[in-house]
């Protein structure tokens, strides 16, 4: 963050950081990989023009994975709580507009909400 130019200045920063917490309601900790695409690119690219590695284990978080089922189903409640919310709770709808079966989306609700 320190090393964007900011062009947009305040605005520009006040986007990025709400980007970044709406899209990890549930992380405790947030790391570079939850920052937009083009932050990471333009990261990635000074890194490589100095020289340096890219990634490290460290800076990628993955010290913070979980077991895939505990990922799985942490991004399955996520993704049906914020379904359900654009969906204004409307059950019908959040099954048209995600494909997802009503039968498979009354277990996740019952489930996870």
């Amino acid at each position: 963050l320190l090393n964007h130019d900011w062009p947009g200045n305040v605005r520009e920063l006040f986007q990025t950081v709400e980007h970044v917490f709406s899209g990890c309601i549930e992380a405790s900790t947030l790391f570079a990989v939850h920052l937009p695409a083009a932050f990471r690119v333009q990261a990635a690219r000074a890194a490589v023009q100095g020289g340096q590695a890219v990634v490290s284990a460290e800076n990628a978080g993955c010290q913070e994975l979980k077991p895939w089922n505990e990922y799985k189903e942490d991004f399955e409640k996520e993704y049906v709580v914020r379904l359900m919310a654009h969906c204004q709770r409307d059950t019908k709808a959040a099954c048209l507009f995600s494909g997802i079966s009503k039968s498979k989306m009354y277990r996740l609700l019952q489930k996870y909400i």
